[in-house]
């Protein structure tokens, strides 16, 4: 383990912005189990930080060696240090810089297109990064083929979402085509066979449990408190909702994906 040098600080510093993924190559994995998940899935790591106090902590102390023993760089830094490398409020003393994949959005993108069946989701505007982790988790405890985070979406590797994923980030398919438009993102998948679902409340929409089931879906999925673009809407085969017996008038973007998937799943 190594004190972190001014240089080295400034870049750890950035590799949690948005901005910089593509200059770095790499992106921010924060606390102890996001970054034990990366390991886990085989992620291709390139570095740890660990504040200054908590090397010797167990599971940390683990994480060191295991970085070590794989040749990787471990820069220590101080609790201020940490802080401003951090985005999240505890980081539990360690983090890790991950190389972004490869494989690209539109890779992805591509891929997911050619699946013959199974359930896709389509995530448009769902800017809250612990929704976006929570719905990509949420996805792959129900089967979901991918996920496209579409225009206005938290970041993929906002270190927020990653947490949230529980690891899930890195062993289900998801592209971010935030440069594209998602109308036509919708009608590529429509045109190769996918039905568009919509939750949305509306005078079309039916119960999510009368939805018939179909051989590939997207599931689009908008934000709480302004839904899905009604430009994407007028795009849907099918538009459903969730029935509710009390006086609540929406439920989280996480939570109603959660039920919709669920109600869709198509491998349980």
């Amino acid at each position: 383990m190594e004190k972190a040098g001014e240089n080295t600080l400034k870049r750890l510093a950035k590799i949690g912005d948005r901005k910089y993924h593509q200059r770095f190559g790499e992106f921010l994995v924060e606390g102890v189990r996001a970054v034990e998940e990366a390991f886990r899935a085989g992620a291709e790591m390139r570095e740890i930080i660990v504040r200054q106090g908590d090397e010797r902590v167990g599971r940390i102390a683990d994480i060191i060696a295991r970085a070590e023993q794989s040749g990787l760089d471990v820069w220590s830094v101080s609790d201020a240090q940490m802080k401003k490398i951090c985005r999240t409020t505890n980081s539990q003393g360690v983090a890790g810089g991950v190389k972004i994949p490869s494989k690209t959005p539109a890779d992805i993108f591509g891929e997911l297109l050619q699946i013959k069946t199974g359930l896709i989701l389509f995530l448009d505007g769902v800017q809250d990064p612990g929704n976006v982790g929570t719905l990509v988790r949420t996805a792959e405890a129900f089967g979901v083929k991918g996920m496209i985070l579409g225009t206005g979406s938290a970041g993929l590797f906002n270190p927020k979402t990653i947490r949230s994923t529980m690891g899930a980030i890195f062993r289900v398919p998801i592209a971010e085509l935030s440069d594209r438009n998602p109308a036509d993102v919708i009608k590529r998948f429509k045109s190769a066979g996918f039905r568009a679902i919509i939750g949305n409340i509306s005078e079309h929409a039916i119960p999510i449990s009368n939805v018939p089931r179909g051989t590939k879906d997207m599931l689009v999925i908008g934000a709480e408190a302004s839904g899905v673009d009604e430009k994407l809407v007028e795009l849907a085969d099918i538009e459903a909702f969730i029935p509710m017996a009390g006086p609540t008038e929406s439920l989280n973007a996480s939570i109603a994906g959660g039920i919709l998937m669920f109600a869709l799943a198509k491998d349980l």
